[in-house]
């Protein structure tokens, strides 16, 4: 590998800077994403008891050098930014080797840069461990080519640390697996053989799940997606599960990126044909069995959840983007048609331009969201400073509006509005940041059904301006938002 480095390293410096002058700029927002608002408050990792986690867990105690977690500021970021390279630099040398070029190494940064992914990058307190997981599930594919015995021990070893980090990781090794079958059959060797290696790559793949799953049972966690196979019903339930992924993929993705991927798709394709040593017609059958098999082996075991887990936060959808970079990269080295370099070199070029750039898009967007909340929770607590006395509960209809800005860019990018944590809900995280921005405690979100005409008539508001109209009645006051 040190020898890799001296031949590649333009590309993989290259590589790095993109990780760190892209992840680097969404630590200097210090946005308190969803839970690192709690972990800020009460320095509880709770990855191993919480998620089952505990590869994420002692992880963190390392970095932090104490079982009590606090914010590292940029550190979390950085330590990501190295991780990632590390697992884009392995993804190229395990896909196509000697021959990356400059592009295959940009394209692998979107591996950890993609829309999907930063959902569960922007964690300030888990980004290096949810990179890690990336990381577990390429590394045993150094061992593909060796002796098969080694392969099975460290792809087990390997999964079973990647489901200790983060299960969504999980159909990662299965993509890469089949792309490494896909060339195998292609170039035309002995098909016995192929297939005793994928049936290897499955055997490590239970195995490491087996593992797994054997550990919930002995040290079961509070709120792990894994546990919750499905029992009965198997077919209709996968195809829902399915079906739910990829719509939910679809309807959160900008126009160009869907029209991006299809001609990535296409030059991908044809690059593959082009270079076949078997018959056409046979290595489109191999190419269109890989299609479907990756396709849906990207979403990893959560294909087997009772319940369908992709439409609740983009995070559990990166396997896509994955196998998606995975065929471009392979893609992305030279063949002897020279229109067709050229022709792919802008193809990809503008795919890792509209996916990275993306990145900025969504730091700053965490930025604007950021400083409206916490102006909108210092006017609304000068207002109940006038009428709060100790004792008094605080409960708030909707609660703090989105930034204009923010709204407008959704248009563009709908998945904006799964990765931004929106103002105007009264979730716990919110309410907790409010408490933590102002120093007051926190609101409770007005009961379901709640009708504020009808239930304060006759009662004039005590605070009311532009954006609230405050009532208090005895000792309860009750924020209304407009």
């Amino acid at each position: 590998m040190f020898n890799y480095y001296k031949e590649k390293k333009t590309g993989i410096i290259t590589l790095l800077i993109i990780y760190l002058s892209t992840l680097v700029p969404v630590g200097f927002v210090n946005f308190p994403y969803i839970d690192d608002n709690l972990r800020r408050a009460n320095g509880i990792p709770n990855f191993g008891a919480h998620y089952s986690r505990w590869v994420s867990e002692i992880a963190s105690w390392v970095v932090q050098g104490s079982r009590r977690v606090t914010d590292l500021g940029l550190t979390t970021f950085i330590l990501s930014a190295f991780i990632l390279t590390v697992t884009s630099v392995l993804f190229v040398y395990v896909l196509v080797g000697k021959k990356a070029t400059i592009l295959s190494f940009i394209l692998s940064s979107i591996i950890g840069l993609n829309p999907w992914f930063l959902n569960a990058v922007a964690f300030r307190f888990d980004t290096p461990y949810i990179s890690l997981s990336l990381l577990f599930s390429v590394l045993p594919f150094l061992w593909w080519k060796k002796e098969k015995r080694n392969f099975v021990i460290f792809s087990t070893i390997g999964l079973f640390c990647m489901y200790n980090t983060y299960q969504a990781s999980s159909g990662i090794y299965l993509v890469l697996a089949l792309l490494m079958l896909l060339t195998d059959f292609l170039n035309g060797k002995e098909v016995k053989n192929v297939v005793l290696l994928g049936l290897y790559s499955l055997l490590s793949f239970f195995l490491g799940t087996v593992l797994y799953m054997g550990q919930l049972q002995i040290l079961p966690a509070t709120a792990n997606e894994t546990s919750q196979i499905m029992k009965d019903d198997y077919f209709s339930k996968i195809v829902t599960n399915l079906h739910t992924y990829f719509s939910t993929i679809y309807h959160h993705s900008a126009r160009i990126w869907i029209f991006m991927s299809v001609v990535s798709i296409l030059c991908f394709a044809f690059s593959m044909l082009y270079q076949v040593k078997i018959a056409k017609k046979l290595a489109f059958g191999y190419l269109s069995i890989y299609f479907i098999l990756s396709a849906i082996a990207s979403f990893g075991i959560y294909i087997f959840l009772e319940n369908p887990i992709a439409p609740d936060a983009p995070r559990y959808n990166y396997g896509f983007a994955v196998w998606l970079i995975s065929m471009f990269i392979l893609a992305s080295t030279q063949i002897r048609l020279k229109p067709i370099n050229i022709l792919k070199n802008v193809v990809f070029g503008l795919f890792s331009y509209y996916l990275i750039s993306f990145v900025f898009v969504f730091s700053s967007m965490l930025h604007i969201q950021k400083d409206i909340f916490e102006h909108q929770s210092i006017m609304l607590a000068q207002e109940l400073t006038q009428i709060y006395e100790p004792g008094d509960q605080v409960f708030i209809q909707g609660f703090l509006r989105d930034s204009e800005v923010f709204k407008s860019t959704t248009r563009n990018y709908p998945i904006l509005s799964q990765i931004v944590p929106s103002n105007i809900h009264s979730t716990y995280f919110n309410q907790l940041w409010f408490s933590q921005a102002t120093g007051m405690p926190q609101m409770n979100a007005t009961p379901v059904g709640f009708d504020a005409q009808s239930y304060f008539k006759g009662h004039e508001t005590r605070q009311s301006n532009f954006r609230f109209d405050i009532y208090k009645i005895e000792q309860t006051i009750y924020v209304i938002t407009k």
